[in-house]
């Protein structure tokens, strides 16, 4: 018998033709991340319609059960391809790894297989002629492969749409809009879908779930072109915030917030509002000025710095929809600056300083000021002190530096016992240095030049501070989670003013204490993450803790 379209093939058709249409719009968006998974949907709901509307219209029992093959084929891939669109779209794509795609797709594949193998009523049992209103149409009962087949499609469609509405809760205005018209989208086939398994379509033998392809196109076409559902997909949301930085402000064009992500609800003050104006919380006046604007935040404890970008959000048209601000960590930046301005500040003040000093006694020299040989030996040694201390500390600022370029490293153990040895061994008197450090002691650190450059500073620190019968003692104290270096001297302690350090965020001009050395030491116990606290000692001096933290993992030992 020929082919004969019934009133009941027009649904299924126009639904065909409308979702060619769904996908040659979705093609031209098949580079964004969820766009691949739902194109093939859509290839799914055109074949699958197609298939139906051509069943429908053969009055064969042959014929109409051999495109039911083709339906049952095709369609039972709409379960995991669904699922793995809701996944991408939702932001989750890290979960579909290979092995992840391949149990889904091993279902249907075994599924059409039992369905051209026809096994005997396991896919559905004793066909026989019917009518479906005025169209015949084949009715047959369900068997149990088919029915075990549906309830993995089913599971896979509802854990879809509960991605969508995870979406719909916790997302922007934007994203509650998309995740509502594709929810709906599905749930109009799912309904007519299970209706027609538990026997309980409105229109007996016949499967309705192709007719609603055609309003579900229609709904789907609205997400796609109107709310641009794949280019300002939550998975592309989150790529924006991992392009612009730590956190995200989505501003309207009225200059409202409408989505706030990341940092971005800790870093701004007062804290970003969705429908609130968005100045209130930016550096500036308005989204302009805080472009190029560095704001502070104390984030779990640590001092942080962040830089703020604007840039417009477009749709597939290239129309400005949004303003995107950006907040990107740069604290590193601002802390490697913060200490150049330091040292600048310090070689400045102290370079000038002795540097006069050498020229003037030089200058005399030169000049025939100076009547005796031995005056003029006296002001030359002067000034080659003088000189020598410039080089000394140009060779100090050199060798924080290059510790200081170790930060960020990944860690390692450092034993501290042999560090604390070698550098009271170079100290200026190691005499007067008594040392308590068990052997093999380790700290985590990513180099043993910060441990060294802190350990030493501070053990230089207590020996200028004391008199001549100085007594200095390096004591290591072992915690649960942290190692302390503990240096104590019975000098006349730290002055306040050298302090400055570990009290303010930058050094002024006029708060250059005695030079780089507690500077050094904070910089370089912030880069191995550990802290620095002061104490007076009794009856006189002062006691210095660094506080390293104890290695996860124990240094090779020879065996």
């Amino acid at each position: 018998m020929p082919w004969v379209p019934t009133i009941y093939s027009v649904p299924p058709l126009l639904a065909a033709v409308i979702a060619l249409g769904v996908f040659a719009g979705a093609w031209r968006h098949r580079g964004e991340p969820a766009a691949r998974p739902f194109i093939a949907v859509i290839g799914v709901l055109f074949a699958w319609s197609a298939a139906y509307a051509i069943q429908i219209g053969y009055t064969d029992p042959g014929t109409q059960l051999f495109w039911q093959q083709v339906s049952f084929s095709v369609s039972s891939t709409i379960g995991p391809l669904w699922f793995v669109f809701a996944v991408r779209y939702a932001g989750f794509d890290g979960v579909l790894r290979r092995w992840v795609v391949a149990v889904l797709a091993l279902e249907p594949v075994a599924f059409a297989a039992a369905v051209w193998l026809k096994p005997a009523g396991l896919i559905w049992r004793n066909p026989r002629p019917a009518s479906a209103g005025a169209a015949p149409i084949v009715e047959f009962g369900i068997g149990p492969i088919y029915l075990l087949h549906i309830g993995y499609v089913y599971l896979l469609i509802l854990a879809g749409v509960c991605l969508l509405l995870w979406v719909a809760v916790s997302g922007s205005r934007l994203h509650r809009k998309q995740a509502g018209l594709i929810t709906a989208a599905a749930m109009l086939p799912f309904g007519a879908n299970v209706a027609f398994t538990l026997g309980a379509s409105p229109i007996p033998n016949l499967d309705l779930t192709t007719f609603t392809f055609a309003l579900s196109g229609v709904i789907i076409g609205l997400a796609l072109f109107r709310y641009d559902f794949l280019d300002l997909a939550p998975i592309a949301h989150r790529r924006w915030v991992e392009a612009l930085g730590d956190g995200l402000l989505v501003v309207d064009d009225a200059g409202r917030v409408t989505d706030v992500e990341g940092v971005a609800r800790q870093v701004l003050d007062p804290r970003p509002v969705v429908g609130e104006p968005a100045a209130a919380s930016l550096p500036g006046d308005d989204l302009a000025a805080a472009d190029g604007a560095v704001v502070e935040a104390t984030l779990d404890g640590d001092h942080r710095y962040y830089d703020v970008s604007v840039g417009p959000m477009t749709d597939r048209h290239g129309r400005r929809v949004a303003h995107l601000v950006g907040l990107r960590d740069v604290t590193d930046r601002e802390e490697y600056q913060r200490r150049i301005g330091v040292a600048d500040r310090v070689l400045r003040h102290n370079v000038r300083n002795e540097g006069n000093v050498a020229l003037g006694h030089l200058t005399a020299v030169a000049e025939g000021g100076v009547l005796d040989v031995d005056e003029a030996t006296e002001r030359a040694s002067v000034a080659a002190d003088r000189v020598g201390r410039i080089v000394d500390l140009t060779e100090r600022i050199r060798g924080v530096t290059t510790a200081l370029e170790q930060q960020g490293a990944r860690d390692r153990p450092i034993d501290v016992s042999r560090v604390i040895t070698d550098v009271v061994a170079d100290s200026a008197d190691p005499d007067v240095v008594e040392v308590d450090a068990p052997a093999g002691t380790t700290v985590a650190a990513p180099s043993d030049l910060l441990v060294e450059r802190a350990v030493a500073d501070v053990v230089e620190n207590a020996l200028e501070h004391t008199g001549p019968d100085a007594e200095v003692r390096v004591t290591v104290e072992l915690g649960t989670e942290t190692v302390a270096v503990v240096v104590a001297d019975d000098g006349q302690g730290i002055p306040t003013d050298e302090r400055v350090p570990f009290d303010a965020r930058e050094e002024t001009p006029l708060s250059h204490g005695s030079g780089l050395g507690l500077w050094m030491v904070k910089w370089a116990m912030e880069a191995a993450g550990g802290d620095v606290s002061f104490a007076e000692n009794e009856p006189s001096g002062s006691i210095v803790t660094l506080t390293f933290r104890r290695p996860t993992v124990l240094p090779d030992r020879a065996t």
